[in-house]
């Protein structure tokens, strides 16, 4: 496809931080392997909503959990190549989308994912768990 891309590989959080600075999306192709199992929500995908980039993804977890779908990001079909370029290129081409879609995720990842509201939707399941011993 000509993509010009570079795979930086294993970084520090702080490289990781600067490289999503410069981005515009993260995006994030899965695909389930042979036995079943597929990626299920992954950091990268809040961390990036946290950074105001909006995610394309196929991942299971991360399409259905970890985004507003067509708010704060896109899923796909697994191995839609289609599908996701069309993704691309849709925030690509439109700066307002892109720009809602950012101020989106970042105020996703505050709401949902911040220590206060994952902390009382653990104790939440501890206390129902305990309730059943």
């Amino acid at each position: 496809m000509k993509v010009d891309a570079k795979f930086l590989g294993v970084a520090s959080d702080a490289e990781v931080q600067a490289q999503m600075g410069f981005a515009k999306i993260l995006c994030q192709p899965s695909e389930t392997i042979e036995n079943g199992e597929s990626e299920a929500l992954g950091i990268a995908i809040l961390e990036a909503q946290s950074c105001g980039l909006p995610v394309i993804s196929s991942a299971r977890g991360g399409a259905t959990e970890g985004i507003i779908p067509g708010v704060t990001g896109f899923s796909f079909e697994e191995r839609d190549a289609e599908a996701l370029a069309q993704r691309i290129l849709m925030l690509f081409s439109n700066q307002e989308i892109l720009q809602s879609a950012s101020n989106s995720a970042i105020r996703f990842a505050q709401e949902k994912f911040n220590i206060s509201t994952c902390t009382k939707t653990l104790e939440s399941i501890y206390e129902q768990v305990s309730q059943r011993l």
